[in-house]
């Protein structure tokens, strides 16, 4: 029996004020319309586990992401080279041109 090394991740964002509708369509959009490409670029980066959440704080509301996946080859970088893996897996790039984060 091998031993297996699982490495996760939990980290919190910021949302501006009054963009809690826009992180949540975010959300909604990767769980409908996108869900299989959203599948996929899990798959390639081989996330086994994410969760996000929105938690109300005294600070404001944070975007709250937990993911784990055997190895992390550093600050949520893609290898793959996919468009959806940019976007999701760096879990920066749309949510940044839309302003909420």
């Amino acid at each position: 029996m091998g031993v297996h090394q699982v490495e996760y991740a939990l980290f919190a964002l910021p949302i501006h004020d009054g963009k809690v509708a826009t992180a949540l369509a975010f959300l909604q959009d990767l769980e409908h319309q996108r869900k299989s490409e959203y599948a996929a670029s899990e798959q390639r980066l081989g996330i086994t586990k994410e969760v996000w959440a929105i938690q109300q704080t005294p600070m404001g509301d944070l975007f709250v992401v937990f993911s784990r996946r055997p190895t992390f080859p550093g600050p949520w970088r893609s290898s793959s080279g996919h468009t959806m893996d940019s976007t999701c897996g760096s879990k920066s790039g749309s949510r940044t041109q839309q302003g909420w984060i």
